[in-house]
């Protein structure tokens, strides 16, 4: 039934799939996806206060990872978990098999089970954009960029964040904001 009205919301499909946690409801609209899940009240703590995430279409998406805030038409905000990492443990459970928590600011297919193919230049990419979104007060993946493992770019993601914790060490009083040593709001730090 759900699937009927996929195409009026502007999906492809939306439905259960196999092998997902119970709950969980996903729709497909072009190389994006909308992932909708069934919250126990044990997980309110990696949910609440809620903080806000900003969704662009891929379609829309630019080649820079700065952003043009003035095209709201481009852009979803969505109310998203305070805690990605708690949130996403309680929905696979702590001993997933798809390893989705060992490097999360870097993609993975949940089809294949395996990484997506990266250049270290995307993973750069990557790693402004997530600034500049913490820059504008949204949350985004540069938290997680520090502990990263079992992934080919894993080393470059670590040293990514420990340059950004130097960068700030000593500098402003509220360095550990995050958690990976950038303030609220963050330096100008310099692309890299």
């Amino acid at each position: 039934k759900i699937g009927g009205y996929a195409k009026e919301f502007g999906f492809s499909w939306c439905g259960f799939q196999a092998e997902w946690p119970e709950g969980t409801l996903s729709c497909l609209r072009e190389d994006a996806e909308l992932e909708v899940n069934k919250a126990e009240w044990s997980w309110a703590s990696s949910m609440l206060p809620h903080t806000h995430c900003l969704v662009q279409a891929v379609a829309n998406a630019s080649t820079t990872p700065e952003m043009d805030f003035s095209r709201s038409d481009d852009y979803l905000e969505l109310s998203c978990p305070r805690d990605p990492v708690a949130f996403m443990t309680h929905l696979w459970g702590p001993k997933n098999d798809l390893n989705l928590l060992d490097c999360l600011p870097l993609p993975m297919s949940l089809k294949t089970h395996e990484q997506t193919e990266l250049s270290q230049e995307d993973v750069r990419w990557m790693w402004n954009r997530s600034l500049n979104l913490h820059t504008a007060g949204y949350l985004s993946m540069a938290a997680f960029y520090d502990g990263c493992r079992n992934h080919s770019h894993a080393e470059l993601a670590n040293g990514l964040a420990k340059q950004a914790q130097a960068a700030c060490l000593g500098t402003f009083p509220a360095c550990d904001v995050m958690g990976f040593g950038l303030p609220s709001p963050p330096p100008a730090l310099p692309a890299l």
